[in-house]
């Protein structure tokens, strides 16, 4: 008897193995995972690959340890904003993909380091009464030096506060420090940043909020999509419906910017400003700040950007318009997400659409980009290394939401693809966070619960100094 159990058995998981086999390459997208720490995180329970991507993240996190405090200590919004906030950003998507609370406590060592910066005072005496980092970033701006009124650096900064509070906000029951900085940052943004602004703005929140250059609101897609993450994340944090209205605007326009590429009908091109008769298409250093966002977005079930079609045509953007003749040189790309101009190689944090590339090319620039333990500058302040801790959280993310990089197929070249505002498979008009009007009570049952100035980042492989300059209301979880 049981000889013959043990051989229904095995004839059982063949049949299983066989129908996983045969199943439909996209099955294996697993659902959106959680920012919350997991309780049973094991190094054990990683495959191979993840475990090579996790080494390398730790590795460059070691490395790049005190430039990250550097970033976070500037008190320079646009540093803060840019170097800090992608470094945090970075580290929550490692969070998001191994439930690893060492993730989480960094960004909040980080983020600590940063509190005590926020200031009243201009370094012209100028005070108003609500706090903020000021922008320093180049001395000879009089227009916005030592003060707290450049747009664009005001959005992109408040944007990261914001994901970092809904980080701390979603684990505020395992620690009370946690507790205690989601409840800090949340009034922060509420009491000080907002309504600072909107003081200034004339006492209007959606003057603030909608018309151009009154407030904080720059009408190009990088701060947008900033302004797209205050506005999301104070909503999952307060249940405010003003901010969801906010959000819903936002995820309305910016969906509304993407067209497809005559030259190229599987890529998305876009241009930088939100004005629909603008051809100025993005160029890759600020598009690295978009694709961030839209990535996090679509973990958190946002209308057209939650669909596999939009994030495959994102990635056909990179694979096919900006790094078509990278490799094997790693030297150069395409300027803009139109494929033109050209500019010295650097991968960023694109490979995080390397689970809707089917070729496996994005994946492949990433194991090629890393500098790597063993060849960063010494004494924790290696830019490589810190370039290195993008490329590597991401692919762990792109791992933990598709272990099969080119399970999901392309949309076929020169198929009859409409505008995204008008392709009948998206929603219309797109709602934020549609997924769920709640954050998950745990981590989700598909996840592994262990397995302006130029934007002043370096290209991989170098130490040098930097090279340029509809849901309810209500409680939500």
């Amino acid at each position: 008897m049981r000889t013959i159990r043990t051989l229904l058995a095995a004839l059982s998981m063949v049949v299983l193995l066989s129908t996983l086999s045969l199943a439909s390459p996209a099955t294996s997208i697993r659902p959106p995972l959680s920012l919350e720490a997991s309780s049973t995180f094991s190094l054990s329970a990683m495959t191979p690959d993840q475990t090579k991507w996790y080494d390398r993240l730790t590795g460059a996190m070691d490395a790049s340890a005190l430039l990250a405090n550097d970033f976070m200590q500037s008190d320079d919004s646009y540093t803060l904003g840019r170097d800090g906030g992608n470094y945090i950003e970075a580290l929550l998507m490692a969070l998001k993909a191994t439930g690893d609370r060492r993730f989480l406590d960094r960004v909040y060592e980080l983020t600590e380091l940063a509190r005590p910066r926020l200031r009243d005072t201009w370094l012209d005496g100028t005070s108003d009464g609500f706090t903020d980092w000021l922008w320093l970033a180049d001395p000879t701006n009089a227009t916005f030096y030592g003060k707290d009124t450049n747009w664009l650096d005001e959005s992109i900064t408040s944007g990261n506060v914001a994901l970092w509070t809904y980080a701390f906000y979603v684990n505020r029951n395992l620690d009370p420090k946690f507790a205690t900085a989601a409840n800090f940052w949340r009034d922060w943004l509420e009491n000080q940043f907002l309504a600072k602004w909107y003081r200034r703005a004339g006492g209007d929140p959606l003057v603030a909020w909608n018309t151009p250059f009154a407030a904080f609101y720059k009408p190009d897609v990088e701060p947008r999509s900033a302004n797209w993450r205050l506005a999301y994340y104070l909503w999952k944090v307060t249940g405010n419906s003003f901010y969801k209205s906010r959000c819903d605007e936002i995820v309305a326009q910016l969906s509304a910017a993407q067209t497809l590429n005559p030259a190229r009908t599987t890529a998305w091109r876009w241009a930088r400003q939100l004005d629909p008769t603008s051809i100025e298409w993005q160029t890759i250093n600020y598009a690295n700040y978009y694709i961030r966002v839209v990535v996090e977005m679509h973990q958190e079930g946002m209308s057209f950007y939650s669909s596999p079609t939009t994030l495959q045509r994102f990635a056909s953007t990179f694979r096919d318009m900006v790094y078509p003749g990278t490799m094997p040189g790693m030297t150069g790309m395409k300027n803009d997400v139109n494929g033109g101009g050209s500019t010295g190689f650097a991968l960023y944090a694109f490979n995080g659409l390397s689970p809707w590339d089917a070729t496996g090319t994005l994946m492949s620039l990433a194991d090629k980009s890393i500098v790597g333990v063993g060849n960063y500058a010494t004494g924790g302040r290696s830019k490589s290394a810190r370039n290195d801790v993008y490329v590597s959280a991401y692919a762990l993310m792109a791992l933990e939401t598709n272990p099969n990089t080119t399970a999901v197929p392309e949309p076929a070249a020169g198929a009859a693809l409409s505008l995204a505002q008008n392709d009948p498979s998206y929603p219309a008009p797109p709602r934020c966070g549609s997924r769920s009007s709640t954050p998950p009570a745990g981590r989700s049952a598909g996840s592994r619960a262990a397995p302006c100035p130029p934007a002043r980042t370096s290209g991989h492989g170098t130490d040098a100094a930097t090279t340029g300059r509809a849901c309810p209301t209500g409680s939500t979880s």
